[in-house]
């Protein structure tokens, strides 16, 4: 099916608002799509058409008019994960650190040791502070830095990409499952056209 095709058995079959219009829909980034669709669609040529998918008991095929590429913001900041050390005022700061780095592998590890302290504050961040920037660039997840001025430091907590933006193990899941969905489908309607009657008018 292509083209006008596709676009007579939108508007015959389907019960999808888009219907009237052919199925025809806005253009969308592979972001704003679910994950099954956009794993489905990703490797799609022009006009070429999907296997069918199964969303909430529905059953979805998909056509790709176009790829077009949306440039990427060059300015924006990597994620970044850290969290901010306020070391106790009575101890000397690389005193301090020495216990802490003795004490700590992760993030998880430095709220629970701080927690147990109860002489060291401990702030997550999830954007970069300024005060932090220059410390951060130097460090790897897990690593703390030097101790800074006004009894500071900062552990790097994670870097790259957002978590949530990555798919999550259900995610995974559920799109496995209707990528065996689709195929048990797509099987079952090839079973279908070749036992058809079909008659000349």
């Amino acid at each position: 099916i292509k083209g006008r095709a596709f676009a007579d058995a939108a508007r015959e079959v389907s019960i999808a608002p888009s219907a009237r219009d052919g199925g025809n829909l806005p253009p969308k980034l592979l972001s704003e799509l679910p994950k099954e669709v956009a794993v489905l669609v990703r490797g799609l040529p022009p006009e070429q058409v999907s296997t069918p998918i199964i969303l909430d008991d529905k059953l979805y095929i998909y056509q790709k008019l176009a790829n077009e590429t949306v440039p990427v913001d060059t300015k924006a900041a990597p994620a970044i994960d850290y969290a901010e050390i306020t070391l106790p005022a009575n101890e000397p700061a690389d005193t301090a650190l020495a216990q802490i780095r003795a004490n700590v592998d992760n993030c998880d590890d430095l709220f629970a040791y701080a927690a147990a302290q109860g002489n060291i504050a401990v702030i997550r961040h999830k954007e970069v502070q300024a005060n932090a920037r220059a410390a951060l660039q130097l460090l790897d997840s897990g690593e703390i830095s030097p101790p800074l001025a006004g009894s500071k430091a900062f552990m790097l907590c994670a870097r790259g990409i957002d978590p949530a933006k990555t798919a999550s193990r259900d995610e995974v899941r559920n799109i496995l499952k209707n990528q065996r969905l689709s195929a048990i489908a797509a099987v079952y309607l090839s079973e279908l056209r070749a036992d058809a009657l079909i008659r000349d008018p």
